[in-house]
């Protein structure tokens, strides 16, 4: 032609072995056996600028939509031939079967995430090989930072990585059956644990939180049922701490009023076993820490302590094995405008010969009171002060009924 350029046309039977040529376009269409092989349409390359080389649905391109389709793609042909390219669902589409099974139908994928699409009708997937030393790597990029996210497979240590704004968010193992470690402060430590959450000194947020919004569902729930477990089932350590180890709160600030018939702390035990055991066991278990209060109860409203006994058992008892010189018992009401007792000891037996209130030493009674009014004492100083002929000095004066209820030592 005026501008050089050649033009060939081939039209005899191939193949025909190309090398180092250069085609704008052109067609080869000519079918040919070869080893027993029938090649027909294996190359074309159309003002479309298609590229298709196959003999089935193998694989194919197109630059309008730029994608690629490899693998079986059957539900659309060019005259009966080669597929079409826009056929994929995706920039990169790899099939090995419809995942709708034994149709034809094309499923759609996500328009976001439609660059790559791996299909097939059961299982479906991508493998990544490396040493055993080495890690392989899946990683989410922008415009900034190329590696600001990600997941990491480190086959040294056969753990998982999960990365989120450049760090170490979160670490799966096979250590335990299988752990996750939530990291504090990127900085991975010891695993103790199925699930282990380190909070770091500068993470700034709370370690676990539980948002129940589900009424009649339970936040957490652990189920012990290990037989002859011998570790404790919960257990909080709190070393250094200036807070409560654990609180327990109701009510959004001071004032605030919930309609409320639970709770704030129920333990229940049905477990029939006679075995020595304490529900609740509180064990202050050094002598140093003399500033500690085993328990203790303030309330601005309600009742203190209320003990509900219901067996043939004490409601309240108040051991002491040392030497001590304090009173074991205290009862002290501070306020000089009180009016009620401060300590009110109540027996409704009608027997009369029922103790209501009885102290004694490791023999026998230094004084009793009995339902029927009748008070007993067998130390001399308090008998003096039980007769008729007290002294007119006496500070502490009991008074004595007789069987029918009269006082039989008043004041003469």
């Amino acid at each position: 032609d005026d501008n050089g350029a050649k033009i060939v046309t081939i039209s005899a039977a191939g193949p025909h072995p190309l090398s180092g040529a250069t085609f704008g376009n052109g067609t080869f269409n000519n079918a040919v056996s070869v080893g027993g092989f029938t090649h027909s349409a294996n190359i074309s390359i159309n003002a479309d600028s298609s590229f298709v080389a196959n003999v089935g649905a193998i694989f194919g391109s197109d630059v309008g939509t730029s994608n690629v389709a490899i693998g079986d793609f059957p539900e659309y042909t060019v005259g009966g031939g080669p597929i079409s390219p826009t056929s994929s669902r995706g920039r990169l589409h790899i099939r090995s079967d419809f995942a709708d099974a034994g149709t034809t139908n094309p499923t759609a994928a996500e328009s976001t995430a439609d660059e790559l699409v791996l299909e097939n009708e059961n299982d479906v997937g991508m493998t990544f090989l490396s040493d055993i030393a080495s890690n392989a790597h899946i990683m989410f990029g922008d415009s900034e930072d190329a590696d600001v996210g990600g997941i990491v497979y480190n086959h040294d240590t056969d753990s998982m990585h999960i990365v989120t704004g450049t760090a170490n968010t979160a670490v799966f193992g096979d250590e335990f059956g299988g752990y996750m470690q939530i990291v504090g402060g990127d900085t991975i430590g010891a695993q103790s644990g199925k699930l282990h959450v380190n909070v770091g000194s500068t993470d700034g947020t709370t370690g676990i939180w539980v948002d129940l919004n589900d009424a009649d569902q339970q936040g957490i729930r652990v189920d012990a049922n290990t037989a002859g477990c011998t570790a404790n089932v919960f257990e909080l350590r709190a070393n250094v701490t200036t807070g409560h180890a654990m609180t327990l709160i109701h009510g959004l600030g001071t004032g605030t009023s919930h309609a409320m018939t639970g709770s704030m702390l129920a333990i229940t035990d049905n477990n029939s076993s006679t075995d020595s055991r304490a529900i609740v066991d509180i064990n202050q278990d050094t002598t140093g820490a003399s500033g500690s209060i085993g328990l203790q109860v303030k309330t601005d409203g309600g009742s203190g302590i209320f003990v509900v006994q219901n067996a043939d058992k004490a409601g309240l008892n108040v051991e002491s094995s040392a030497a001590h010189t304090s009173s074991l018992g205290v009862f002290k009401s501070a306020s000089t405008t009180s009016t009620g007792a401060t300590l009110h000891v109540q027996g409704n037996s009608s027997t009369g010969g029922t103790k209501v209130v009885q102290f004694a030493n490791s023999s026998a009674d230094i004084m009793s009171a009995r339902a029927n009014g009748v008070t007993s004492c067998s130390r001399i100083e308090c008998a003096a002060f039980l007769t008729t002929e007290h002294p007119t000095d006496a500070i502490h004066l009991l008074g004595v009924r007789d069987v029918g209820g009269t006082v039989v030592n008043l004041a003469t």
